[in-house]
């Protein structure tokens, strides 16, 4: 058989040798490794032949070859299919591994975020159940079960509707009195729109828990800007938009449905009733955003009727709940609120009262003024051509815009205290322009209102004992220092140059209750509720503009309200001053502006004085001593603690007018005197009448309780003489104590911090002799028949 042969005959193929061959073959592949097999195979065959000798020919040698090459590959192939199976299987468990791995990081993450937001409900729920707990507990108990309690409601020709409540369904019933808003707006959502008779009944003596929704809806149905005489929604009730807005739930469309239907409707359908966080968020948001739409720079304006109670309604929300208000939106509503103001600032630097009626003297000679100056091409005439109804807008919606930054301040100082590593104030500080802070809302000619409500601004800046206003932002060091001297200059001007012309509107606004309020009847003129929708501002003659505008000027009581309003804006400055000296330890002020605070507050000292000597009766004295007392203990601070400030650093006339000042506030002559003028009055000639400054003696006897028996001790027989004495005695102190007029004194804190700057300033011989000179003894004093004659006089 040749090379080239198969297999050949069977004849010639010797079985028993290749099955011997094959068997030795079998154990070495069971004694072997599998990778030794392939290399070792041929050297077994070669062994074979050799012991075997030459007995089998050339071609027998072959078809063994071949055999065991065939096994041999069969052999490889089952072992890479087992290495490919093997591989694969590998390859699975390793991405099923890192399949299962990768979901249990994910279900890892996905329960802590579950646990942290269920952490933080928990939390503000903890704390809102406290004021639902308190709520509740004071509901009116019904006394019986057979006992219910019925409210009607009629609005005209309505039909009757019979609302019956049970315990599953009563979590929001409220008592009669307060629940006007909720049973309006489950009118107003009603489809049909009809206004219709509630019969509330409340029926087996059940407790009926409120969620957080339905006392918000209750109160916000109950707010009305102070001094107004109805609730804030009764305005919007007949009030629709120019425009059609949608948000979100809340849906407006132009001049169909009104605000209030519209507001009522997005409470009631709010689906997460426990959060008031997230209702708070969402409603300021939706409000804001609807008057971010207005067009504010049109002359012939006819969107801004609902803005001052849409405003009214977001100041409202923020005071609610001020935790639920979160650092993020802080800074977003701040900067929504100053984009508002910008369209103003025609307000904030005024030449003459805004609200000024075309005609009027004001208004003509500023016109020419300007005509005649030789710049008059730059002035602008477009406030000329508003009608009054516009600038009445126009003024509240940028008065209560101020009342709503103000309470965004008050908010983000809560959350400075209240809140560790809260970084509100950055939010907040980050939104305002500082030039537009600066020279606007600090002008010498902004109107008190606004003056006010920035000073408030500033003293909630105060959070810790390195910030303050602007520094809150993260600016550089010497930025700051910079904008802080900046802003306390121009603050410390308003201590000696606010007037009354700055007081050009007459209202309490949000937030505060000072001063006088008679021009709020101008926008509750011009949008008075009536029976059809409207979103156009109501007109009214000049007469009536006039009427409001001019009311009571000449009255001496409008007098003490503006006097009133300026000492409370001043005292406010100080309480400023007060409070950056004695938290801001690591703020270090120029010597020159300490300096120039020293004799700003010596002069507004030594004028508080005269006007007391000048008007002793004044019903507001007694804030003019509170002032001087304020001022003193600030210029005690700057003198005797503040390492850069020395008496003799000040120039003369400041030193001079200094020590004035305090002597008349060491004189204790007229305190003698004034002892023993009102012991003799009420002891010896029996005198119970409010005699010296009838306002604040009504206010000081009645918080203590004794005004009563003091009007009607004449005609009281039951006081025993023991109870008329003590009762002599109580008014003898509390008149002594109060500050009305001659018969005032200072506070003994006031007096010694006086001594002690007076000893600083000068030597103790001059001291000494300071002294005696001004409390001298002279008898003709003791007589006091002159001032009794005064005091009825008067």
């Amino acid at each position: 058989m040749s090379d080239n042969d198969s297999f050949g005959d069977d004849d010639d193929f010797d079985f028993d040798t290749v099955y011997k061959v094959a068997e030795k073959v079998q154990q070495l592949q069971n004694t072997q490794l599998q990778t030794q097999l392939k290399s070792q195979t041929p050297k077994l065959i070669q062994n074979n032949n050799t012991k075997q000798g030459n007995t089998n020919d050339k071609s027998i040698n072959n078809d063994q070859i071949y055999e065991i090459k065939g096994e041999n590959a069969i052999l490889r192939g089952q072992i890479a299919k087992l290495q490919k199976e093997q591989t694969e299987l590998q390859n699975k468990l390793k991405l099923d591994f890192d399949q299962l791995l990768k979901n249990k990081d994910l279900n890892i993450e996905s329960l802590t975020d579950t646990i942290n937001k269920l952490k933080s409900e928990n939390e503000f729920l903890v704390s809102e159940n406290k004021n639902l707990y308190q709520s509740n507990s004071k509901k009116r108990k019904i006394k019986s079960n057979e006992s219910y309690l019925e409210y009607d409601t009629s609005n005209g020709n309505n039909s009757n509707n019979l609302i019956s409540t049970s315990t599953q369904n009563t979590s929001g019933i409220l008592s009669p009195k307060n629940n006007d808003g909720i049973n309006e707006a489950l009118n107003i959502i009603s489809d049909d729109n009809v206004k219709e008779e509630v019969k509330v009944i409340l029926m087996n003596q059940a407790t009926f828990f409120q969620d957080e929704k339905t006392l918000f809806i209750e109160a916000i149905s109950n707010f009305s800007i102070p001094g107004m005489k109805k609730p804030t929604l009764n305005y919007l009730e007949n009030i629709n938009s120019t425009f059609t807005y949608i948000n979100e739930d809340f849906k407006i469309f132009k001049n169909e449905n009104s605000f209030k239907s519209a507001i009522l409707k997005y409470l009631v359908n709010f689906q997460e009733k426990n959060r008031i966080d997230y209702l708070l968020l969402n409603f300021i948001n939706i409000l804001v955003e609807y008057i971010m739409k207005c067009d504010f720079q049109n002359v012939e304006n006819t969107q801004l009727l609902p803005v001052p109670y849409l405003l009214s309604l977001i100041n409202f929300s923020l005071n609610y709940k001020p935790k639920a208000i979160n650092d993020v939106f802080i800074g977003k509503v701040t900067d929504n609120v100053i984009q508002l103001l910008l369209n103003f600032q025609e307000l904030f630097k005024p030449e003459f009262d805004y609200l000024s009626l075309p005609g009027s003297s004001q208004m003509i000679n500023f016109i020419k003024l300007q005509n005649d100056s030789e710049n008059n091409e730059v002035f602008d005439y477009l406030f000329i051509e508003k009608t009054m109804h516009i600038k009445i807008l126009e003024v509240f919606s940028a008065t209560f815009l101020m009342d709503i930054l103000t309470t965004i301040s008050k908010v983000t100082s809560f959350h400075m205290f209240t809140f560790t590593n809260s970084k509100s104030s950055i939010y907040f500080w980050n939104m305002i322009p500082q030039q537009l802070f600066i020279n606007s809302f600090l002008s010498i000619k902004t109107p008190i209102h606004f003056i006010y409500s920035t000073i408030v601004i500033l003293i909630n800046s105060v959070v810790d004992d390195d910030k303050f206003a602007f520094k809150n932002a993260g600016k550089s060091k010497g930025n700051t220092n910079d904008n802080t001297v900046k802003i306390l200059e121009h603050v410390m001007q308003f201590l000696l140059k606010l007037e009354p012309s700055q007081i050009q509107l007459n209202v309490y606004g949000l937030n505060r209750m000072i001063g006088s309020n008679n021009h709020l009847e101008l926008l509750n003129i011009i949008s008075i509720p009536s029976n059809e929708l409207s979103s156009q501002p109501k007109t009214n003659s000049f007469d009536t503009y006039n009427r409001i505008l001019n009311e009571d000027d000449s009255d001496f009581k409008d007098f003490s309200n503006q006097e009133f309003y300026i000492l409370k804006t001043k005292m406010l400055i100080l309480e400023l001053f007060e409070t950056f000296y004695s938290t801001l330890i690591m703020i270090s002020l120029p010597l020159n502006l300490n300096l120039n605070l020293i004799q700003i507050l010596c002069q507004l000292v030594g004028e508080e004085q005269e006007i007391i000597y000048r008007n002793f009766r004044s019903v507001n004295n007694n804030l003019r001593i509170e002032l001087i007392s304020k001022s003193i203990k600030i210029m005690h601070y700057l003198i005797t603690q503040e390492e850069q400030v020395t008496s003799t650093g000040l120039s003369n006339s400041t030193l001079r007018e200094m020590i004035i000042v305090m002597l008349r506030i060491l004189s204790n002559n007229m305190k003698n005197i004034s002892i023993e003028f009102i012991t003799n009055l009420r002891k010896n000639l029996k005198v119970y009448d409010l005699v010296f400054n009838k306002p604040l003696e009504f206010k000081e006897h009645d918080k203590f309780g004794t005004l009563n028996k003091i009007l009607s001790i004449d005609q009281n027989k039951n006081l025993t003489e023991d109870e008329i004495d003590e009762l002599v005695n109580n008014m003898i102190q509390i008149d002594i104590d109060s500050y009305n007029g001659i018969e005032f004194n200072y506070p003994d804190e006031t007096i010694s911090l006086a001594r002690d700057i007076v000893e600083s300033s000068v030597t103790v011989d001059e001291a000494d002799r300071l002294h005696e000179s001004i409390n001298y003894n002279d008898q003709n004093f003791n007589n006091n028949d002159v001032d009794i004659e005064m005091m009825y006089n008067n």
